[in-house]
C-alpha cells in the first residue's frame, strides 16, 4: 500500500495551505486520496504532488477556478495549450487597461499643464454633414458608418475633400446624456454637394489630445481653464478635428485630436 500524507504533510510539501487544500477538495479541483470516515481527516498520495503544484502555478497567475478545473481535466496538450493562451490574452488585456490608468491618472495630475492652449483665428470653411442627436455611445457606434456616407456623398459631388474628418457639437461641451452633434467632412470652395454648408470664421481657443477618446475630458478641462482664466464666453459650436485616429494609428495611444472651441 502507497503510504499516505497528512493534510498537514501534504501542505508543506506543496507550499498550500491547509486552508488552499480544503477549499480546492470543496471545489473538485484537488480531491485527497483517502478521507477518515471517522474523523474526516484528509490524506494524500505523494504522487498528488504534481496535480497540487499545477494548481498552485495556475492560481498564482491569476487563473480563474472553473478555467484550473477545465485544465486538469483536459483530454490533451493541445485544450491546455488554449486554456493557457485564453488567460494569457486576458492579462495582457489587464495590463494594457492598467497601462491606460496609468497614463490618465498622469494625465489628471499634469492638469491643464499638460496642455497647450492657443488663441487661432479660424477661416470660413465649407463642410458636408450628418446632423445627430443621441446618446454618445450611439453616436460613436454610428461614426464610421456616417463618415463613410459623407465620403460617398462629396465623391458622387465631385467636391474634394481637403482636411480630416471632424465633429461639430453644439452643446457647451461633449458628455451630456445626449450629444447634439454633426459628424462631418470639411470641402474645398465652390461647386459641388447641395447639402454643404459655410462655417463662420473667427477666433478660437486651441489645444490638441494625444491618446485615446475617452481620455478627452482632461483637454476639455484645460480650454474651460482657459476662458475661465481670461473672462472670455465660449461660443459654439466646439469642433473635435481627428487628425490621426482609427486606421491611420498603431494604436489608440497615438490617436491625435485638435479641440477647436470658438469665442462667442
Amino acid at each position: 500500500m502507497i503510504p499516505l500524507l497528512s493534510i498537514g504533510r501534504f501542505a508543506q510539501m506543496t507550499r498550500l495551505s491547509v486552508k488552499q487544500l480544503r477549499h480546492y477538495d470543496e471545489l473538485g479541483l484537488l480531491t485527497p486520496a483517502f478521507v477518515d470516515p471517522d474523523s474526516g481527516y484528509r490524506y494524500y498520495a505523494p504522487a498528488q504532488a504534481l496535480e497540487a503544484e499545477n494548481v498552485r502555478r495556475l492560481r498564482a497567475a491569476a487563473m480563474p477556478l472553473e478555467d484550473i478545473r477545465a485544465w486538469l481535466r483536459a483530454a490533451d496538450a493541445a485544450q491546455r495549450s488554449a486554456l493557457v493562451a485564453r488567460h494569457r490574452q486576458r492579462i495582457e488585456a489587464q495590463l494594457e487597461a492598467g497601462r491606460r490608468a496609468l497614463e490618465d491618472l498622469e494625465r489628471w495630475e499634469r492638469g491643464a499643464a499638460a496642455y497647450a492652449v492657443e488663441l487661432r483665428p479660424l477661416p470660413e470653411s465649407r463642410v458636408l454633414g450628418l446632423r445627430l442627436r443621441l446618446p454618445p455611445e450611439e453616436v460613436w457606434a454610428r461614426a464610421g458608418a456616417a463618415y463613410t456616407e459623407l465620403y460617398a456623398r462629396a465623391g458622387r459631388a465631385g467636391t474634394q475633400v481637403v482636411g480630416p474628418p471632424l465633429a461639430l457639437f453644439f452643446e457647451p461641451y461633449p458628455g451630456l446624456e445626449n450629444l447634439e452633434v454633426e459628424l462631418a467632412l470639411p470641402l474645398g470652395g465652390g461647386g459641388g454637394a447641395a447639402e454643404a454648408r459655410e462655417l463662420p470664421g473667427g477666433l478660437a481657443a486651441v489645444t490638441w489630445h494625444v491618446g485615446p477618446y475617452d481620455t478627452i475630458g482632461a483637454a476639455y478641462a484645460a480650454l474651460a481653464g482657459w476662458f475661465g482664466e481670461r473672462g472670455q464666453q465660449p461660443g459654439s459650436p466646439l469642433r473635435e478635428v481627428y487628425l490621426r485616429g482609427p486606421g491611420e494609428a498603431e494604436s489608440p495611444q497615438a490617436y491625435r485630436t485638435e479641440l477647436i472651441w470658438p469665442l462667442a
